[in-house]
């Protein structure tokens, strides 16, 4: 007996280093996901199963959809425009708007930001700038990827979303073969520049016509983070249904 529970004892030590080194190897190459377990020992959030997120999420059975979030959009959020994959960053971008359509947005009455060219594929993080009179560097909004398709099709987002607006927002992009409709994910505002701080910042600035991809402007991406650093203001999250 003695001699079996030795070989029985030296089976169990080298199944149990084998096991250690397979986890191991596994932790190093991302694979493993801890999961919180309950009392009963079973994992929590396993494959399958529905969970509801606290703070103004929904559920679907086997795939978790979270509506909160700051500084980037959270990619959970991303299945609800299309799949970006887990590696894509929200790109930055700078681009003005008038601050009757940003109030729009804290209304909850503008949902998607129109525009006749965009990024594809891929979510944004939007640094705002406000249009005159405001003149100021004051928001960030994260942007689910666009929706790209022919203009009524656009319009008929906007119409949706607001009533009366897909009018003009045909009138603003009917003359395009196709055109974007960008949703809204997440905004926060924060004490932000004015166009002269930003100025002496930078030496000189200029409002941005179109979008302006900031990570080809490294010395003005730095100023837009800085902002962002500040404690907001305010923030929402919106929410699409």
């Amino acid at each position: 007996m003695d001699a079996a529970g030795a070989a029985l004892r030296l089976v169990v030590a080298e199944l149990s280093l084998e096991l250690q080194q397979a986890r191991e190897e596994l932790t190093a190459a991302g694979n493993v996901t801890r999961l919180p377990v309950r009392r009963d020992g079973t994992p929590v959030g396993a494959a399958g199963e529905t969970e509801r997120i606290s703070g103004g999420g929904e559920s679907r059975a086997g795939k978790m959809v979270l509506v909160m979030g700051t500084r980037g959009v959270a990619p959970q959020q991303q299945d609800l425009f299309g799949d970006s994959g887990p590696g894509t960053d929200a790109e930055p971008v700078l681009m003005a708007l008038h601050a009757e359509y940003y109030e729009l947005i804290w209304q909850g009455l503008k949902t998607h930001e129109f525009r006749r060219r965009f990024l594809e594929s891929r979510p944004a993080r939007w640094f705002v700038y406000l249009n005159a009179p405001v003149s100021r560097l004051a928001a960030v909004i994260d942007l689910g990827p666009a929706m790209v398709d022919v203009p009524e099709q656009i319009a008929a987002i906007a119409e949706r979303a607001r009533a009366g607006n897909g009018a003009s927002v045909l009138e603003y992009v009917r003359d395009l073969k196709r055109a974007f409709a960008i949703p809204i994910l997440h905004v926060a505002e924060y004490p932000g520049l004015s166009a002269g701080q930003l100025r002496d910042e930078l030496g000189a600035f200029h409002p941005p016509q179109g979008y302006v991809r900031l990570s080809q402007h490294r010395r003005l991406l730095a100023v837009c983070e800085k902002v962002a650093a500040e404690a907001p203001v305010r923030e929402m999250t919106v929410h699409h249904r």
